[in-house]
């Protein structure tokens, strides 16, 4: 077998690399021993009250993926859904911003709808990412002249509004996109790959995309909330902050920088970098990007892994 540097065990062990060098980075920053203070001194309210959004969190998703599977006529019952979003998160996990969600959702679904369910995952990543580059640019126009105003002026506080609004209005009117695809030459459009665009260019109207963008930005308001729990369980913290912060940490991981596996490393570099300058500590952004690890990637992974162990998945 002929290894190179993209071979599949090659980019694992480089992610892998990056996310225990950034995470060592990290703790060679932050003191300890105040971190174990932090984590014992916890308020278990907080905690319970951050892990406990993890329901909505799950609901949502699988509102929009049953919603997406149901907009091209995939019928699956619903436990086939929840499946297929679990097995998601398992394949997901070992991706930097979770793009193996993508090949992960075809379980436990018709295989002879392939072509339909990966049409819809990829989309369904698209409107994550999306309304990730809204709102983390959104947030930054505000933040960064607030906290660190000399990288900043109001030429690039017009712009960051600007991109962030031109990306939400791609999202609300997919007509947009479709309009682009119908320029592409014939011989693009009639090419086997060009499939899931004819897909989405039939089923997807603006109707389901207002709804979908709807469900998205709900979703990121359960991360916002979890986030912000898990800060004030180490420490008080403003909602202000974490409405600021979280988009932009998102942004950073799934954007500017998906560099390592699950995230691990970037996640908690980026919330101690820009929690710290609105007067939380850094152990305290530190602990709480810990527990979303824990709650919000791990937990769902496993529930992948325990899809996958039922007999009727070894089957």
């Amino acid at each position: 077998m002929q290894w190179s540097a993209r071979h599949p065990f090659v980019i694992t062990a480089l992610k892998t690399a990056a996310a225990a060098l950034l995470l060592a980075g990290v703790f060679l920053y932050v003191d300890v021993s105040a971190l174990i203070r932090s984590l014992r001194s916890a308020d278990p309210v907080w905690i319970a009250a951050g892990a406990l959004l993890l329901l909505p969190n799950l609901l949502i998703q699988f509102l929009r993926w049953r919603f997406l599977l149901r907009t091209v006529r995939v019928h699956a019952s619903n436990s086939s859904v929840f499946a297929s979003l679990a097995a998601g998160f398992t394949a997901g996990f070992f991706t930097p911003a979770q793009l193996g969600e993508i090949g992960g959702r075809l379980y436990s679904l018709d295989p002879s709808q392939r072509a339909s369910v990966l049409t819809m995952a990829a989309l369904d990543k698209v409107y994550i990412m999306g309304m990730t580059v809204s709102l983390g640019l959104a947030a930054t126009a505000v933040y960064i002249p607030l906290y660190l105003p000399a990288l900043w002026n109001t030429g690039l506080t017009v712009l960051s509004f600007a991109a962030s609004a031109a990306m939400a209005i791609v999202l609300l009117f997919p007509a947009l996109a479709k309009n682009l695809l119908l320029r592409l030459p014939a011989r693009v459009r009639m090419h086997r790959w060009f499939a899931p665009a004819r897909i989405f260019e039939a089923d997807f109207k603006t109707q389901s995309a207002f709804l979908l963008s709807g469900q998205t930005f709900v979703l990121f308001a359960v991360i916002i909330a979890q986030y912000h729990c898990f800060v004030n369980a180490f420490t008080p913290a403003n909602a202000s902050a974490s409405m600021l912060c979280v988009p932009i940490v998102l942004f950073v991981k799934s954007v500017l920088l998906p560099i390592s596996i699950a995230d691990l490393g970037v996640r908690e570099s980026a919330s101690v970098f820009f929690y710290m300058r609105t007067g939380v500590p850094a152990t305290a952004a530190l602990n709480a990007s810990l527990c979303i690890f824990a709650v919000n990637i791990v937990v769902p992974a496993l529930l992948g892994i325990a899809m996958f162990m039922k007999p009727q998945s070894r089957t």
